[in-house]
């Protein structure tokens, strides 16, 4: 699979110029068309990943089972995480649109300790990496789109996040420290009534950060179909596989020997997950605002470290164009 996401190195999004509600892909999918020339479109989207207990490979545990068989003497119990994007999309021509996205992220975790038999918290909250994208459309029928992008991922993001001067596991770290490059690609075909879709992409980090590590490059497949209930609701259905390498070397400033969290070779994983959506176009005084929603839960996981299982995954979103 990772493969087949490679050799399609550069991301596809879809030209879209009609007003069907079901034109659009599920709120889950990033950069999913181009505009035409000189229209401007901004969106806030709210996403949400809850995670309990561990996942040794495909087998659940809980922190008493990592402390019976492990020298670890703190483990992740469970954690939110929230992102707060804000976007924007200019398009140059009808073929070239940018698209410029703007996270927020804030993290929590309840993590459990073995000696003091109790459970403590840690949070950390601020700007992730923004990114900057250019959005190509190579295929523009009534019924065909195919669009091509490339996005930048700048190292806005921190990865020095510390309680009581003690540095925080990397799933508790803001950004990646690197830059970033990922190309994908999306294809739309739109049906009397329905539409089906398919986006591959690859996020590629391209340097060593501050700290002398760089994290592991992701894989994104995702196909979905909509179906238009009525002119402006449609529901929508949505496979998404995701992969990740884990980081290549260690931060110093991170103990390895304390939690899973903190160990560089357990931050990869593998995994599949199921995703309802849907999409409302508004009438009358909300003409043209778009707003939608998808849930999603993973369906099969592997994670070869000892990781944070993800038990559910939402996204809220508006658009407008102009």
């Amino acid at each position: 699979m990772k493969f087949i996401i490679l050799f399609l190195s550069c991301s596809v999004l879809w030209a879209q110029t009609t007003s069907r509600v079901d034109a659009h892909a599920p709120i889950g999918i990033m950069g999913d068309h181009v505009h035409q020339k000189g229209e401007w479109m901004f969106s806030y989207r709210l996403m949400s990943m809850e995670m309990e207990n561990l996942l040794q490979g495909t087998r659940t545990v809980k922190s008493s089972d990592l402390f019976n068989s492990t020298a670890f003497m703190m483990a992740p119990k469970d954690m939110q995480m929230w992102m707060h994007m804000i976007g924007a999309m200019y398009a140059y021509s009808d073929k070239l649109t940018v698209m410029l996205m703007l996270p927020y992220i804030k993290n929590e975790m309840t993590i459990a300790r073995k000696m003091q038999n109790d459970e403590i918290q840690r949070k950390s909250s601020g700007l992730g990496d923004v990114s900057v994208s250019a959005l190509y459309s190579l295929l523009d029928q009534e019924s065909k789109k195919l669009v091509v992008s490339l996005g930048l991922f700048l190292p806005t993001g921190t990865i020095d996040e510390e309680v009581a001067g003690t540095r925080l596991g990397y799933p508790m770290q803001l950004g990646s420290g690197s830059y970033a490059l990922k190309p994908s690609l999306t294809y739309t075909f739109l049906g009397k009534g329905y539409s089906l879709g398919s986006q591959v992409s690859l996020k590629y980090f391209v340097d060593e950060n501050d700290e002398k590590y760089t994290r592991g490059n992701e894989y994104n497949l995702d196909v979905w179909g909509s179906y238009q209930l009525i002119k402006y609701f449609s529901s929508s259905l949505r496979l998404s596989y995701f992969a990740n390498e884990s980081i290549d070397k260690n931060d110093s400033q991170i103990n390895s020997t304390t939690s899973p969290a903190n160990r560089a070779e357990y931050q990869h994983a593998e995994a599949l997950s199921l995703f309802l959506g849907a999409n409302f176009l508004g009438q009358k005084f909300l003409k043209d605002h778009r707003f939608a929603f998808e849930i999603g839960k993973p369906i099969y996981q592997d994670r070869p470290g000892t990781q944070m299982k993800t038990n559910l995954i939402y996204t809220f979103g508006w658009q407008k164009a102009f």
